[in-house]
């Protein structure tokens, strides 16, 4: 019986010294993001940014759970504004923006609540290049001693796991941002057009009246 008892309290040990081991092992701090040139100024990529409501458009977990269910608080596009949400594969959370440097950088604070709880920081940077936008989405935190432990162990990557969801929004975002673009440009060529044909009739009609 003894024998028995010293085994178990040997594995309950052994399991307690990998578990602190792996925890130490483990990254404290994380930063995912992922990057997409978008064919579009920031001006055209920025409005599908910095309002949350605009972000299912584009969000793959919005896509991926047909369940969630959606409440905003505030004036969309506006320091304050929220987005809470509630679905059987996204779980319960919402996002808060904190930080709006227009055309430039969205900054929100993501706080979840079911099936567990944390916190982390997001943001959304937007670069003007010559061929229209880099943007850069990503998310950054501190690892908890029972995450970092649990990640070690599981073998899971978080870099991994949640880049492929960046990836697939900035794709949905990046079409959606070049679409609305190509209209506008033909929008305003239409109004270009227009406006060369009226003034083309105006001259029309000077001459003849010159003549007379």
């Amino acid at each position: 019986m003894k024998t028995a008892l010293r085994i178990l309290l040997g594995i309950i040990i052994l399991i307690v010294v990998v578990f602190i081991i792996a925890g130490l092992m483990g990254d404290k701090t994380y930063d995912v993001n992922r990057s997409v040139q978008i064919e579009a100024p920031p001006e055209v990529v920025f409005p599908f940014v910095v309002n949350l409501k605009k972000h299912s458009d584009w969000s793959p977990w919005a896509k991926r759970d047909t369940s969630m269910t959606n409440e905003y608080v505030g004036n969309m596009g506006e320091v304050g504004s929220i987005h809470k949400w509630e679905g059987d594969i996204s779980g319960v959370g919402e996002q808060e923006i904190t930080v709006i440097e227009p055309y430039k950088r969205v900054e929100t604070e993501l706080r979840f609540y079911e099936p567990w709880e944390d916190e982390a920081d997001a943001y959304i940077d937007l670069e003007p290049n010559q061929r229209g936008t880099e943007v850069t989405w990503g998310f950054s935190g501190e690892n908890s001693f029972m995450q970092r432990a649990m990640f070690t162990l599981m073998g899971m990557d978080l870099d991994e796991a949640v880049g492929k969801d960046y990836e697939e929004g900035l794709s949905s975002l990046k079409s959606l941002a070049e679409e609305s673009y190509e209209q506008i440009k033909a929008a305003k060529l239409a109004e270009e057009k227009e406006e060369m044909l009226e003034e083309s009739l105006d001259e029309g009609g000077n001459d003849t009246s010159s003549d007379n």
